[in-house]
């Protein structure tokens, strides 16, 4: 007899691969529908990039002014808020209970926006910042990467939001589950960030080796 703990984690598993799925379909079909107005999303204004500091590296948009400007019409949201996060990211809260939160070309996904955390970071001078609790990564957070005009990684230079990868990626299954910085295990310097593509993938389904439980 399967015990309650096993169904739980089993659901959830299944919620987290449904919600998965359905986000990286509606949200490039959005791109898609917002192509036919704003012309290709290659040339679409940017982001602006803040650091740690909250200093302005990259002058553009900031991430509110890019979303209403370019997907607002084309999403079914229950809200959207700034973040108190040191890039000024915007949260996006879906009808099915998911999140995103967004900045620049860095993208971060929840299937349960009750998940959704920030933490306290400490700069080299001693301030601090909040910041993604980048420890979720793969479990409770999915990366993905929203870069169009970035042609020396092939594989975000498909329909726009896409599982985050680095441009030197080299395209095996092995590499997205040992990289020491930010592969699929529970070992990595940094975060779980190629997780993502690593579902993607597999059709969408957490593989039966995952490194997390849910």
């Amino acid at each position: 007899m399967t015990s309650l703990p096993t169904l739980t984690q089993k659901y959830k598993k299944q919620i987290v691969e449904t919600r998965l799925a359905k986000f990286y379909t509606t949200i490039n079909q959005a791109i898609a529908q917002s192509e036919v107005e704003n012309g290709s999303r290659m040339y679409w204004n940017l982001m602006e990039i803040r650091n740690q500091s909250n200093v302005v590296s990259r002058e553009g948009l900031t991430p509110k002014e890019w979303y209403e400007q370019y997907l607002k019409k084309y999403l079914k949201v229950i809200k959207v808020e700034d973040s108190n996060t040191v890039e000024k990211r915007l949260d996006v809260y879906f009808t099915d209970g998911s999140l995103l939160t967004f900045s620049g070309s860095g993208w971060g996904f929840y299937p349960f926006a009750k998940d959704y955390e920030k933490i306290e970071r400490e700069n080299a001078d001693g301030t601090s910042y909040n910041d993604l609790n980048r420890e979720t990564c793969g479990q409770k957070m999915f990366s993905f990467i929203f870069d169009p005009t970035n042609k020396n990684n092939k594989y975000i230079y498909k329909k726009g939001v896409e599982p985050y990868t680095y441009a030197n990626w080299d395209g095996t299954i092995d590499e997205l589950k040992n990289n020491t910085k930010i592969g699929c295990n529970k070992n990595v310097s940094n975060a779980a960030a190629y997780c993502t593509m690593l579902i993607q993938l597999n059709g969408w389904k957490i593989p039966n080796d995952y490194p997390f439980k849910f």
